[in-house]
C-alpha cells in the first residue's frame, strides 16, 4: 500500500465511497437501516423544525443542533434510497434556515444580545453550516454556500477582531466554540478563502496557549512512551473533543501539515487504549473520566456511554482511516456499530438511547420536548453507514464492512460490480462477487479483523493464500467479466475478557465483534447468576426461530443460578434488555462460578 499520504496536499490515498454507489441489499443492518429511515428520520416532524429558525429563543436553546444533523443524515440517506420525499424535506428545511438568516450574517434564532453567549450559538451555527454546505455539495445549491459563508464570516471576524468575544468562554470546559473548527476546515476546502484558514489556526493558537493543548499534548505523550496515553486527553469532555479532532484531521486535509494528523491519531489511540469498553463507546456523565474502560457495573443513572460520544467515535475512527488505511479504524467502528449503536436503537427504529450502560435497565427515548442530541446524531450514524462499507485506493477496493450489499464502482478505467452476501454477525461467512465489464487487474483487500484467530479464502472454488497489509488481506489477480467469486471464511471463536467487579472474579464473554449478555427476559435472575470458566464450559449456539423479534445471536452456557447448576442464555448486547426496555434487566460482567 506503499505511502498513505500526499505530504503537499494531504489529499488521502483511500477514501470512503459515497453512498450512492453503495445499496445495502439485505441483513440486521439493512433492516435496521430501513427502519432509521422509516419509522424515525421521516416521523420527525419537518413543520416543527422549519419553526425552530422562525423564532427567537433565550438562553440554552438547542434545537438548530438537532436540526443541522437531521439535514445532513438527509442527505446520506438521499444519497443512498434517491427517495424524493427526503430530498423535499431536506430542501424545505435548508430554505427556511436561509430566509431566517440576520443581515450581518448571523444564523441562530437567538435574541439580539446573545451572538456568543456560553451555551449554543457558535455550536448551533456550527451545524447550521453543516447542513447548508452537505446541501450545496449535493445539489449545487449557490444560496446555501452563500449563506453559510456569511454566517462564517460573522463568527470568524468578531472571534478574530481586537477586543472579539473569547473563544473559550463557553461551556463544556471551554472547548464547545472550538469545535466549530471542522467546518471552518471544510469550508476553506470547498472556498479557499483565507479568512478561514486564519480562523482555523487562531482557533488551534488559543488551545495552545491554554491548558487545552490539543495539538501540542499528544503528541508529547506520544513520544514519552506508551505509559503517558492519559496526558494525550487535554480535555476531559468527550464528544466536543471528538469533534474539535475530527477538525484538526480537516486541519490537516486543507494544510498538510503532519503535526495535525500525528495529534488526532496518537489522541484516538490513547482514548481508545484507556476510555472506549468493551461496548466500542465510553463516557460517565459525558465526559472521559479516570474510571476508563475498566471493568465495572454501569447502570443508566451513572449516565455513562453518551450515544453522542459513540457516534463521533466512529466519525473519527473513518476520518483517521482515511490517510492511515489501516483495519484497525475499521475494527474499532465495527465494534461500536454492532454494540452501542445497535443496542442504543429501539428495536422498531423510532428513537435511540442517550445513555446506555452494561448493567441494568435500557431506556430507548426521551421525553418529550427533552434535550435529544443523541436521537439525531443516532439516525445520522445509521444514515453515514453505506458509505463506509468499501472504499477505494488506486491499488484497488477495501472491504472494511461486512455487510450484505452491492457496490459499481469504476476500477483502474473499468467499471466493476462488486456484491457481498453475508449473516454476518451472526456467523463469519462472506461471499464476494467481483464482476468487471472487461478484464481488470487490481487488489481486492479483505479486512482482517483483531478478533478473528484464523480464515479461510478461496477464489471460484479454490483456497488461496494472500498478503497481508496493514490488517488486509490482499487478493490481487486478473478479474474475469464473467464474474469470480470469493468465499471469506472467518473463524468465530467465543472470547474471555476477565476482570475484577464488586469484589469478584468476573468475565465478559464475546463472540466475533459482539459483546454477550444476559437478559431477565429468558429467566436469568441478575443478581444470583453465575457463570462457569470458559475453560470449563459447553457454550452452545442456539437457532434462532422466525420470530417477530429475535437477538442477532444466542446461546447456552454453564453457570450457577441461586447456587444451582443452570444453563445460562446469553444474547448479544445489542438485542439485550431491548425487547422490554425499563422492564427487562441485562448484565455484561458476570461473576465466576467457583470451582
Amino acid at each position: 500500500m506503499a505511502d498513505h499520504y500526499d505530504q503537499e496536499q494531504a489529499t488521502p490515498r483511500y477514501r470512503s465511497l459515497s453512498p450512492v454507489q453503495i445499496h445495502i441489499t439485505g441483513g440486521i443492518l439493512k433492516e435496521r437501516y430501513d427502519k432509521n429511515l422509516e419509522n424515525l428520520w421521516l416521523r420527525i416532524d419537518v413543520q416543527a423544525l422549519k419553526q425552530v429558525y422562525r423564532e427567537l429563543h433565550g438562553f440554552g436553546y438547542a434545537e438548530p443542533e438537532f436540526c443541522g444533523n437531521y439535514i445532513a443524515a438527509g442527505i446520506d440517506l438521499y444519497k443512498n434510497t434517491r427517495n424524493e420525499v427526503v430530498l423535499d424535506r431536506v430542501g424545505q428545511l435548508v430554505e427556511t434556515i436561509i430566509g431566517s438568516q440576520r443581515g450581518d450574517g448571523f444564523l441562530a434564532p437567538y435574541e439580539p444580545g446573545m451572538e456568543f453567549d456560553e451555551a449554543f450559538s457558535v455550536w448551533n451555527q456550527q451545524f447550521t453550516i453543516l447542513a447548508l454546505t452537505a446541501y450545496h455539495e449535493l445539489t449545487g445549491h449557490a444560496p446555501a454556500l452563500e449563506v453559510a459563508m456569511r454566517c462564517a464570516d460573522y463568527i470568524a471576524s468578531n472571534f478574530l477582531r481586537p477586543g472579539g468575544p473569547d473563544l473559550m468562554r463557553c461551556f463544556n470546559a471551554g472547548m464547545q466554540h472550538s469545535c466549530i473548527l471542522r467546518e471552518m476546515a471544510r469550508l476553506y476546502r470547498l472556498t479557499g478563502k483565507p479568512l478561514y484558514l486564519e480562523f482555523c489556526e487562531y482557533i488551534v493558537t488559543r488551545w495552545e496557549s491554554s491548558c487545552q493543548r490539543l495539538v501540542s499534548a499528544p503528541l508529547e505523550a506520544r513520544d514519552r512512551g506508551e505509559f503517558f496515553v492519559f496526558a494525550a486527553i487535554p480535555c476531559w469532555k468527550a464528544i466536543e473533543m471528538l469533534v474539535c479532532y475530527q477538525g484538526i484531521v480537516e486541519l490537516y486535509r486543507v494544510t498538510g501539515d503532519r503535526k495535525y494528523l500525528d495529534a488526532a491519531t496518537y489522541y484516538w489511540q490513547a482514548v481508545r487504549v484507556v476510555q472506549i469498553g468493551l461496548t466500542g463507546n465510553g463516557s460517565l456523565g459525558e465526559t472521559w473520566n479516570y474510571i476508563g474502560n475498566h471493568p465495572a457495573l454501569l447502570p443508566n443513572d451513572l449516565a455513562p456511554n453518551e450515544n453522542c460520544v459513540a457516534v463521533g467515535f466512529m466519525q473519527l475512527s473513518a476520518l483517521l482511516a482515511e490517510f492511515h488505511g489501516e483495519a484497525k479504524y475499521w475494527d474499532a467502528y465495527e465494534r461500536t456499530l454492532f454494540n452501542h449503536l445497535l443496542g442504543s436503537q429501539a428495536i422498531d427504529g423510532h428513537d435511540f438511547s442517550y445513555y446506555q450502560g452494561n448493567y441494568g435497565y435500557k431506556v430507548h427515548e426521551k421525553d418529550p420536548g427533552a434535550y435529544s442530541c443523541c436521537r439525531f446524531r443516532g439516525t445520522r450514524a445509521l444514515a453515514f453507514l453505506p458509505g463506509h462499507i468499501y472504499a477505494q485506493t488506486g491499488e484497488g477496493i477495501l472491504v472494511n464492512l461486512f455487510v450484505s450489499s452491492e457496490t459499481r464502482i469504476e476500477v483502474n478505467g473499468v467499471q466493476t460490480t462488486i456484491t457481498q452476501t453475508t449473516d454476518f454477525p451472526r456467523n463469519g461467512m462472506v461471499r464476494l462477487t467481483v464482476t468487471p465489464t472487461s478484464p481488470a487487474q487490481f487488489k481486492l483487500y479483505l479486512r482482517m479483523p483483531e478478533w478473528c484467530p484464523g480464515s479461510i479464502i478461496s477464489v471460484n472454488g479454490q483456497d488461496v493464500s494472500c498478503a497481508s497489509e496493514r490488517g488486509y488481506h490482499v487478493i490481487n489477480r486478473t478479474w474475469s467479466p464473467g464474474g469470480d467469486s470469493v468465499h471469506y471464511a472467518m473463524e468465530m471463536p467465543i472470547g474471555e475478557i476477565k476482570g475484577c467487579v464488586d469484589y469478584r472474579d468476573s468475565v465478559a464473554l464475546t463472540y466475533g465483534p459482539l459483546v454477550l449478555a444476559t437478559d431477565s427476559r429468558y429467566g436469568t435472575p441478575m443478581r444470583s447468576t453465575e457463570i462457569a470458566p470458559i475453560s470449563a464450559n459447553e457454550i452452545a449456539a442456539v437457532p434462532l426461530p422466525d420470530d417477530e423479534w429475535i437477538p442477532m445471536v444466542k446461546f447456552l452456557a454453564k453457570g450457577r443460578v441461586a447456587d444451582r447448576d443452570a444453563r445460562i442464555v446469553l444474547v448479544d448486547y445489542a438485542s439485550a434488555g431491548s425487547q422490554n426496555p425499563g422492564r427487562d434487566e441485562f448484565r455484561v460482567w458476570l461473576p465466576l462460578a467457583a470451582g
